[in-house]
């Protein structure tokens, strides 16, 4: 990507392979409609038959399932992606403008798997004209002992866990946040046997967001106070004791 000179960034793992035309394709697609980021199809293909069952997972994987045609806000692509389970994060399934990804520093955090998670995200939350188009233009080779289909370990967890980290700081300077006034003003209206009830009643997911997503960021507005700081800190306690 730094050596990079070309208007558009296309990835391809070493072991894949694209379509005869996909580059034209593409190029003539994200020209004509201007986009930052451009998503595509792929389609798997198995090299061995002792990988024949990570084959079948991964047949219709690439598929996505709802119409995304027109150009779209890349927000609002994000956001119909994973309502319709239709997020695919891969790299290799997005043209990307190169000015777009410079100006907004955009780059993948080296040293841990999954990155694409996080680095398609942070594309979608900048893009201010992304695009899908309906075409299998990749080929991706399912074959033993690829990250694809080894056995799952803690790198795995980590990356996913450092990435989400990540989304979270990324979101937050992005701008994409609640409003802190509202915030504070509809928790003071609330009972405390109320609060607390609703807060027992989140999964540890929910409570993890909702203690740096709402707690945290109150807690750090100067001046500011919740008389259920004292009850939000239920989730605190659980979270880190």
């Amino acid at each position: 990507m730094k050596a990079a000179k070309g208007e558009y960034i296309l990835f391809l793992d070493s072991d894949d392979k694209l379509y005869e035309l996909a580059v034209e394709v593409l190029y003539d697609q994200a020209k004509s409609m201007d986009l930052d980021e451009l998503f595509f199809g792929a389609i798997p293909f198995c090299d061995s038959c002792s990988s024949e069952n990570d084959y079948n997972k991964y047949v219709n994987y690439y598929k996505r399932k709802s119409d995304y045609s027109g150009v779209w806000k890349g927000t609002a692509l994000f956001s119909s992606f994973v309502e319709n389970d239709d997020f695919k994060p891969s790299a290799c399934l997005q043209l990307l403008k190169r000015n777009f990804l410079e100006k907004n520093n955009i780059t993948f955090l080296e040293g841990i798997l999954h990155e694409d998670n996080l680095f398609t995200m942070q594309c979608l939350l900048k893009a201010e004209k992304a695009g899908f188009i309906n075409l299998d233009l990749y080929c991706r080779r399912i074959h033993d002992n690829s990250i694809m289909t080894q056995r799952k370990g803690m790198r795995n967890v980590y990356g996913y866990f450092i990435s989400i980290i990540e989304m979270l700081k990324t979101i937050k300077l992005s701008g994409l946040k609640q409003d802190d006034n509202n915030t504070l003003d509809y928790l003071q209206e609330i009972s405390r046997n109320e609060m607390e009830d609703w807060l027992k009643r989140l999964s540890i997911q929910e409570q993890i967001l909702f203690y740096f997503l709402i707690r945290r960021p109150m807690e750090n507005r100067e001046g500011s106070k919740c008389k259920h700081f004292k009850v939000i800190d239920i989730v605190k306690d659980k979270l880190f004791r």
